[in-house]
């Protein structure tokens, strides 16, 4: 009879190799569009967690990967859910956040962490916006 803890050893790295989980949201957690998706829609819908507080919402889009150039903002959304009423580039990447408002205090911007598996290590990502795309 042979040994399998190989066999098991070599299915477990493969299985983990390259898993990602989005594990834990800071602030609010964002619903839509989720980290990585591609958008139907060039004014999409955005969608997030309500807050315990009586409060307002702000919403901020960045255009790429990198929070460098404002696509978008608006302040002061009373619901969780919100239309863009302009559109989006084409076939282009963002990064959008919400964060609570109430009066001028504000809280800080939405974030995720992500943790990748590489065999038997991780990296994990801290802080990150959520990213997502626009269809061609």
């Amino acid at each position: 009879m042979k040994p399998i803890l190989p066999l098991v050893m070599i299915l477990l790295v493969t299985a983990l190799s390259a898993c990602t989980l989005y594990n834990s949201f800071n602030i609010l957690e964002p619903y839509y569009p989720s980290p990585g998706v591609t958008v139907e829609t060039f004014q999409p819908t955005f969608n997030w967690e309500q807050s315990s507080d009586s409060v307002s919402y702000d919403l901020i889009i960045w255009e790429g990967t990198e929070i460098r150039e404002r696509a978008y903002y608006r302040e002061g959304i009373s619901d969780t859910k919100y239309t863009l009423e302009i559109p989006l580039k084409p076939n282009t990447e963002y990064s959008w956040a919400v964060r609570t408002r109430k009066g001028s205090d504000v809280s800080q911007w939405s974030s995720y962490n992500k943790v990748t598996f590489w065999g038997l290590g991780s990296t994990t990502y801290r802080n990150l916006p959520l990213r997502f795309k626009t269809p061609k």
